[in-house]
């Protein structure tokens, strides 16, 4: 039992009987054309009747509780039986504030499981669910409404029903099997006959899937980022637009690709902190609970195959070293079918998660924004250009941090090599949060710096002693004197 909850039905007070088929794939990016499914699972809801649950200190309570300003409205209905907030706890002999109570009309409770249990009667002959394949529950609840006026309260019926079934990331290809296009029928028991029963029928359409899809055709109508991989992630600078690119979710892509979506799905995006899952785009106010943050809603962008943010340069709301995941979720509300003999409407209201990394760089060109004095002429901002005139290009001042406006601040003491215990050792101190962008290495000469050749774990001469984010270490195998000791820095741009 609980204090102070607001729920509401799963049903609109305009229509208190539905079936709800929802089927959810979630699924990671890892690399260009890979994905690797998370999860699914498929939940068949059924609500005849219905009620909405008011914020009240009460609820839940043992006693009645008459209207107040903690309890607007008082505690108005008596639970009989049955879970009232969907919580997995019964909440039999409690007092809830509810309003807007619909009685069921046509399917009876108590038949989860038995000889007349609620099924799937009918599927596409292909499909793996035909026979007893899909879990039920009976979340019903029976409450007496409106305890607060005895001479009006009355006993109420709320049937609740579910067929559901989960699948591990190594069923996508059995969720596929179970779940081909076409209709679908499902079975419940009448509330106005013993033995009678209903059938609600609804069509299963298409709808955009995880790369590279269930067709033959691989890839035709499925989702991935379009998006340069580096080092398993995209990498952004945050002090410029950022646009995320994907395809699948198009309107002109062909075949099936423009029959995967239907103009009421709707396309949500976030940014999310990876360990906690917590929103952090679209912002919101630091003191925001997690339960009150939400992607936003792309409107009009369905098909647009593509979201550009930022730049947060202005902001300072994403730093440089910022590591954080993607969501693109699309969800769909479309009335698929409905009973065969009553008067109850079957909605589809699939969803798919699509999930990627994403890390905030720090590049040349943002750094640039900063580091030089207004006016300065494009020319001299080129990062291969030497501002100061140190005899360090800009690139290599980025590189090695140090300031490319100042001549006395150059990276000459910085990376020169010293004699350890006889070694020539050479340590480059790296750029924090450049990604995979830049290359640090070191080069050695032998006929005195005439030419230079790169140090690799395969030369005979000089071992990498470290090389990780942090840093790049050498250390050459041999005894060297100072003079002698023929071993420099160098870094290159890649992955621009």
């Amino acid at each position: 039992m609980g204090a102070g909850v607001l729920s509401l039905s799963l049903a609109s007070l305009a229509q208190a009987q539905v079936l709800v088929y929802k089927e959810v794939k979630e699924a990671s990016q890892t690399g260009p054309t890979s994905m690797v499914f998370d999860q699914g699972s498929l939940d068949i809801s059924l609500e005849d009747g219905s009620f909405s649950i008011e914020g009240c200190a009460g609820n839940g309570g043992i006693s009645i509780m008459q209207p107040n300003i903690f309890c607007p409205i008082g505690t108005t209905a008596f639970i009989l039986l049955g879970d009232v907030d969907g919580n997995g706890e019964a909440d039999t002999r409690s007092f809830w504030s509810v309003t807007n109570v619909v009685r069921a009309r046509f399917i009876r409770p108590g038949y989860a499981t038995g000889p007349n249990a609620i099924r799937l009667s009918a599927a596409p002959a292909s499909s793996g669910l035909l026979g007893d394949l899909l879990s039920t529950r009976d979340a019903s609840v029976t409450l007496f409404y409106n305890v607060l006026n005895p001479v009006t309260q009355q006993e109420y019926g709320i049937t609740r029903y579910g067929l559901f079934k989960n699948y591990s990331n190594a069923q996508l290809p059995e969720m596929y099997d179970d779940l081909p296009l076409g209709i679908y029928q499902f079975r419940f028991p009448s509330l106005l006959s013993e033995t009678g029963v209903h059938y609600i029928n609804l069509l299963r359409n298409p709808l955009i899937e995880p790369w590279p899809g269930p067709t033959p055709v691989q890839g035709l109508g499925a989702f991935r980022m379009t998006n340069d991989w580096v080092n398993g992630a995209l990498e952004f600078d945050p002090r410029f637009v950022v646009d995320f690119n994907w395809t699948g979710i198009s309107s002109d892509g062909g075949g099936s690709s423009s029959a995967s979506v239907v103009p009421s799905d709707r396309l949500y995006f976030s940014l999310r902190e990876t360990a906690t899952g917590r929103i952090v785009y679209p912002p919101f106010p630091d003191a925001t609970p997690d339960g009150d943050r939400a992607p936003i809603w792309l409107e009009g962008q369905l098909y647009g195959g593509g979201v550009s943010i930022g730049p947060f340069f202005q902001l300072g709301f994403f730093e440089p070293g910022t590591e954080l995941t993607g969501y693109l979720e699309v969800r769909r509300s479309l009335i698929v079918g409905g009973g065969v003999d009553v008067a109850i409407s079957a909605y589809d209201n699939s969803e798919r998660i699509f999930k990627w990394p994403v890390r905030f760089i720090d590049t040349y060109e943002g750094f640039a924004i900063l580091a030089y004095p207004g006016g300065t002429p494009d020319a001299q901002i080129s990062p291969t250009f030497d501002f100061d005139g140190d005899g360090y290009t800009n690139f290599e001042e980025f590189a090695y941090q140090t300031d490319p406006a100042r001549p006395e601040d150059n990276p000459s003491q910085l990376v020169l090599p010293e004699i350890v215990e006889g070694k020539c050792v050479l340590t480059i101190q790296k750029r924090p949060f450049v990604g995979g962008r830049l290359d640090y290495y070191a080069e050695a000469s032998t006929d005195g710096g005439v030419t230079w050749a790169r140090v690799t774990a395969a030369n005979p001469d000089w071992v990498i002693t470290a090389n990780n984010l942090q840093v790049l270490q050498v250390m050459s195998t041999s005894p060297f004197s100072a003079p002698s000791c023929m071993v420099r820095p160098r870094v290159k741009l890649i992955n621009p």
